[in-house]
């Protein structure tokens, strides 16, 4: 029993220095305070909608089965204050059951290709927005569109009278 008990004094003890020479250790503390960062901003601006020939928004435009529009133009612009930025375009608000016939077709400036031709419907909504492709604009920089929309050739009888109008979207956003 001497021999237990002595060996529990042992066992205690042991831990005992173990436990004040862990905390017997010097130590120091240094900080590096007021950190702080702050979040960019991305400003897209619209410009160019006033061009004489090529206003925007269209109105008054009155179209036959396989017509186009005239072309209308807008700059996009980058005003934010420190990054590049992507360009994006789609619509919204469609306004009635014509709108399914209309096709839009979208091309910068300079080319003859269009980037978008398609059906006004296939870009409703942010989902399905279309990127302006080979494009980073810069901080203070721009890309020009130009934009026609047509009645699709398959329209009929039926459309005669009616309108479709839509809201147009651009946005500019970081990579």
């Amino acid at each position: 029993m001497k021999h237990v008990i002595f060996s529990l004094v042992l066992v205690t003890g042991a831990l005992a220095l173990a436990t004040s020479a862990a905390f017997a250790a010097f130590s120091d503390v240094k900080s590096i305070d007021n950190n702080e960062v702050g979040m960019g901003n991305v400003t897209v601006t619209l410009t160019g909608t006033d061009t004489v020939g090529f206003e925007k928004p269209f109105s008054g435009i009155k179209l036959f089965p396989g017509q186009f529009s005239r072309y209308g133009r807008v700059v996009v612009n980058n005003a934010a204050d420190s990054y590049d930025i992507n360009t994006y375009f789609y619509v919204d608000g469609l306004s009635s059951p014509t709108c399914a016939l209309m096709n839009v077709e979208l091309v910068k400036a300079g080319e003859s290709t269009p980037f978008y031709s398609g059906p006004m419907s296939a870009i409703v909504g942010a989902a399905n927005k279309q990127m302006v492709p080979a494009t980073v604009v810069n901080p203070g920089g721009a890309v020009e569109l130009f934009q026609r929309v047509q009645l699709s050739s398959a329209a009929d009888n039926s459309v005669k009278g009616t309108t479709c109008a839509w809201n147009e979207y651009f946005v500019g956003q970081t990579f």
